[in-house]
């Protein structure tokens, strides 16, 4: 896997494109702060559909996974707070 170094500015610009570009051709962004690198993006490349719940035959779903899916939907996503 190759690596395309970018700055800060260019990802916050261009992130929605250089994600997809980077699955595309299956490269590794390393974005930089201020000339240091800061943080990675890999592109995780599994195809929609390979992998799922509802790829599980209905009589194979147990009342417990219907339950954990159930809570899990109660539960946020995330763990910031806005302050």
């Amino acid at each position: 896997m190759t690596t395309k170094i970018i700055s800060f500015n260019e990802c916050r610009s261009n992130l929605s494109t250089l994600w997809k570009e980077a699955k595309k051709k299956n490269f590794k962004i390393t974005v930089t702060v201020h000339g240091k690198p800061a943080f990675d993006i890999v592109p995780v490349n599994i195809e929609e559909n390979e992998i799922g719940l509802y790829e599980i035959p209905e009589d194979e779903v147990t009342p417990e996974m219907r339950r954990l899916i159930e809570e899990s939907k109660k539960k946020p996503r995330s763990s910031f707070i806005n302050i």
